[in-house]
């Protein structure tokens, strides 16, 4: 392999060996703490952490969940795109893992500064995915906006050592992937292969264009990362990390994405769940004999109970009032629909004769036809009771109601968020403040409190709003019932402005709930 004095003889004059000697920036990792004028702060997920103490950076983890992940972002210089750059570092790993579920995989993460969901991998692995034995590997993939568009693997087993390099040539705009074996001995890089970035493409793995202009400047992380299992420290190392190439640039990592962003409910599309409201004054005349005419204000709470207050010809309650109170149900979701769940009950006078009535029925709220030019709902109802002493029922009979004249618009969908993530320094500490109002489709707003979130490079921000001010009612309320969640929200810039690019909205109030893409809630 790597033992023949003439091998390695040809391969010292082979373009592809690089000892980085003219680097700009390196780390070996010495001493015990992380050097802050190298790296920035980790981004941790789950129960991963880097250790810097003794000659090696180590990644660790003391409990393993499904996904554990440490990002070190490098902030000493950035990689420009109209100049060619190369890094490398060498990696370490001695752990077992056990099939099927266990893998782990350490190396370095390509950024583009436009868009979080657009990166290229380059990394060193040991998985036991599957079948038995576990097996090392070098694998390169690269995403953009969100997508897999390719990538290599060098199979395996490859030993418990090696290192990775990234290669940008600017003419070309390709980066090339590279890995050796065994990095004691000096470098003998392989070619795992190479991604096209730019519009031309180029690439022999994959091609995908990043849009970057030739001003923009690159991010790069080194991370580790963990799967259901434990790792203990000294088990997986990095060392001897270069960069040539690197200019001075603003620091960091890629800026958290920021602004004001706000998310309305598209009523056109009818395969995401809607949210629907009661609430309104409903004035005339019922579709059973006897006819009588109705007045009565509905009002649905932020649990999904609807009441009802008014009055109906003819028709008073025990004590004799013809001003009526009465209980009519909840709206809830079902099976991805509101749906309206009447349940009622009544006690008293009818014209003067005793009158008792109790019902239940199911009702999807969206209306329908119910006969030329009228709308309404349809549904099913069963329903017991006694006019003047005489009984009457029904059982799950079909039913609908036409919407009384002007009473349409009661029906009301349209919501919104409004989410304001903003960069403040407290402190001399910067951090994101996300802050979000809730508009509901009974035009109650909700307002959520200010809270301190972070971002991360790969999974972007995930955000619960909860127990809101109710600044609608009088005097203001708690509604603990109404809450919104985005999971894994991510952002990038369309001509010049950011908007949504991937993560889901989980939305819950008025006693109803759905999951939605949040792309499904920009504008066509």
């Amino acid at each position: 392999m790597k033992s023949s004095p003439v091998l390695l003889a040809a391969l010292l004059c082979a373009p592809l060996l690089s000892t980085s000697a003219f680097a700009n920036g390196d780390d070996n990792f010495e001493g015990n703490s992380k050097n802050n004028a190298n790296w920035g702060t980790d981004v941790v997920t789950g129960n991963g952490a880097m250790d810097d103490a003794g000659s090696r950076l180590n990644y660790k983890c003391a409990s393993g969940t499904l996904e554990d992940q440490v990002d070190r972002p490098w902030i000493r210089t950035r990689l420009p795109y109209n100049s060619d750059w190369d890094m490398q570092i060498d990696l370490y790993n001695t752990t077992s893992p056990v099939s099927p579920f266990q893998v782990n995989s350490m190396g370095i993460t390509l950024e583009s500064p436009l868009s979080s969901d657009t990166t290229l991998y380059h990394e060193f692995y040991n998985s036991a995915l599957g079948a038995p034995p576990a097996r090392t590997g070098f694998s390169a993939q690269m995403d953009v906006a969100g997508t897999h568009v390719g990538g290599g693997d060098s199979g395996g087993p490859q030993g418990n050592s090696g290192a990775v390099r990234l290669h940008w040539n600017a003419s070309s705009q390709t980066v090339t992937a590279y890995y050796d074996i065994d990095p004691s001995d000096g470098y003998q890089w392989i070619s795992l292969g190479s991604f096209g970035l730019g519009a031309a493409g180029g690439g022999t793995l994959a091609n995908g264009d990043w849009g970057m202009a030739s001003t923009d400047q690159f991010f790069f992380s080194i991370y580790g990362y963990s799967s259901a299992m434990s790792v203990a420290v000294g088990q997986m190392e990095f060392n001897n990390f270069s960069e040539t190439g690197g200019v001075a640039g603003g620091g960091g990592t890629r800026p958290a994405p920021t602004g004001s962003f706000r998310f309305p409910f598209p009523l056109g599309n009818d395969l995401l769940t809607r949210i629907a409201s009661f609430t309104g004054n409903y004035k005339g005349t019922s579709p059973v004999v006897p006819a009588r005419s109705y007045d009565l204000d509905v009002a649905q709470d932020e649990s999904g109970k609807v009441m009802g207050m008014g009055t109906v010809d003819g028709v008073q309650d025990s004590g004799g009032n013809s001003d009526l109170s009465m209980n009519l149900g909840r709206v809830r979701t079902v099976n991805g629909e509101p749906v309206a769940e009447t349940k009622s009950s009544f006690k008293g006078t009818a014209d003067g004769m005793e009158a008792s009535f109790k019902s239940n029925g199911t009702y999807v709220a969206e209306l329908v036809d119910v006969g030329a030019p009228y709308e309404g709902v349809t549904g099913t109802s069963s329903y017991s009771g006694k006019a003047n002493g005489i009984p009457f029922s029904g059982q799950n009979e079909p039913f609908e109601f036409e919407a009384p004249p002007g009473t349409e618009d009661n029906l009301k969908q349209a919501w919104s968020i409004d989410l304001e993530l903003e960069e403040r320094t407290v402190n001399g500490k910067v951090s994101i403040f996300a802050s979000a109002i809730l508009t509901r489709p009974d035009g109650d707003v909700i307002v959520f409190p200010e809270k301190v979130v972070k971002f991360s490079q790969t999974k972007g921000y995930n955000l619960k709003f909860k127990k809101g001010t109710n600044v609608t009612a009088n005097p203001d309320t708690i509604d603990a019932k109404s809450s919104v969640t985005f999971t894994g929200l991510d952002f990038e810039e369309n001509g010049g402005v950011l908007e949504a690019s991937a993560g889901t909205i989980n939305y819950k109030f008025l006693g109803q709930s759905g999951t939605a893409n949040v792309t499904d809630f920009l504008a066509p």
